[in-house]
């Protein structure tokens, strides 16, 4: 990123997003996804969270999209929780 500056308005979707997804989302506290579901409602998530499994349904009383596609709103930041077997090399 040689002669580009970054502003903190552009880091701002990052570290204040006001949508994010979580895609891969669980009801299995022991899952990554739904490790990060805990911490998001531990600490008090300000963001509108969406959640995607591919079940659909709802997670933990939330609603659960089966595809990010479904989601309603422009995504500011997603976080995939996917197993690392299942990613592509």
């Amino acid at each position: 990123m040689r002669g580009r500056t970054v502003s903190s308005a552009s880091l701002d979707l990052v570290f204040n997003p006001k949508t994010l997804a979580l895609i891969s989302a669980s009801e299995n506290e022991f899952k990554s996804g739904g490790m990060f579901l805990n911490s998001f409602i531990d600490c008090g998530l300000k963001s509108e969270l969406f959640l995607v499994n591919p079940r659909g349904g709802e997670i933990r009383g939330l609603k659960a999209y089966p595809s990010v596609l479904d989601i309603p709103k422009e995504i500011d930041l997603a976080i995939i929780t996917i197993p690392a077997s299942v990613t592509p090399l």
